[in-house]
């Protein structure tokens, strides 16, 4: 094992020559992690390319592996944007070129750094569909108290910081978040909990009218039937208040706060149709 105790090699391409040399001790490895720090947005995504092409060149030793997967996740910060999305359409020509060993090797980068937002959108979209059809099996069977926060959390990743999301997928998704931020009557599931909020907090304004119409949906209105779902329904009428844009939607979220019976009733009221009507599909 190579033994580093001074400073990391300030340049980028000494250190993707280092993590090829030996496996590199984690002294060495922490120093690197500041060394990133100070890198500047350009120098860092240079970086990442390197190590992603030395990571992805099948004939890589154990122990440059190793020294990468180490160091990627550190680095996954301070790449920009456009470098990560590079790394997703790079698994996406492997996939296409039937080079399976290089997709598998992209992709453990990619799942290292949970970037799966930067998925190539044919990859994303199939991943997508089936998360989100995952996680509402999850959260209805007997055992979701401990399956359920796995799937919310790859969810999460697949959408991103930016909330994005195919466009064929978004009503099933913003059916699905709803639900499950709804509860199934009987409690939170403590691990998933903060996740919903925070999927519904990145909701765009199309997102957020479909999440305010969702009550007129019979599963939806029929779980609104329990008091903790009614009052989780409550909670989301809060977080979708800045989100609503559309006259119509605004005066429907009106509508829906001054609506003097129970929420799951509100599909069934006349007065409530009528705004409900209005609003643009």
């Amino acid at each position: 094992m190579v033994r580093w105790h001074a400073a990391p090699p300030r340049g980028i391409n000494k250190l993707v020559v280092n993590v090829q040399a030996a496996r590199l001790d984690s002294t060495y490895l922490a120093q690197t992690a500041v060394f990133f720090k100070e890198l500047p947005t350009e120098k860092a995504d240079t970086l990442a390319i390197g190590l992603f092409g030395v990571y992805t060149a099948i004939s890589a030793e154990p122990h440059t592996l190793d020294n990468i997967r180490d160091l990627w996740p550190k680095l996954w910060p301070y790449i920009s944007d456009d470098t990560r999305f590079w790394a997703g359409t790079r698994l996406g020509r492997f996939l296409a070129d039937a080079d399976h060993a290089q997709a598998a090797l992209a992709r453990q980068l990619i799942d290292l750094a949970q970037g799966g937002s930067y998925l190539p959108e044919a990859v994303k979209v199939s991943e997508m569909a089936e998360v989100i059809e995952e996680l509402m099996d999850v959260h209805l069977a007997m055992n979701n108290f401990y399956n359920e926060p796995r799937v919310a959390r790859r969810l999460a990743e697949l959408v991103g910081q930016h909330g994005s999301v195919p466009a064929n997928l978004v009503h099933q998704y913003v059916k699905t978040v709803v639900t499950v931020f709804l509860t199934n009557g009987n409690g939170p599931v403590f691990a998933a909990e903060p996740i919903y909020p925070d999927l519904i907090g990145r909701f765009d304004p199309q997102q957020a009218s479909l999440a305010l119409r969702s009550f007129a949906n019979a599963e939806i209105s029929s779980r609104l039937q329990r008091p903790l779902s009614r009052t989780k329904w409550g909670e989301l009428l809060n977080v979708l208040d800045v989100k609503i844009t559309g006259r119509p939607e605004r005066e429907l979220l009106q509508a829906i706060r001054e609506f003097p019976g129970t929420p799951d009733k509100l599909r069934l009221a006349s007065g409530i149709k009528r705004y409900l009507d209005a609003v643009p599909n």
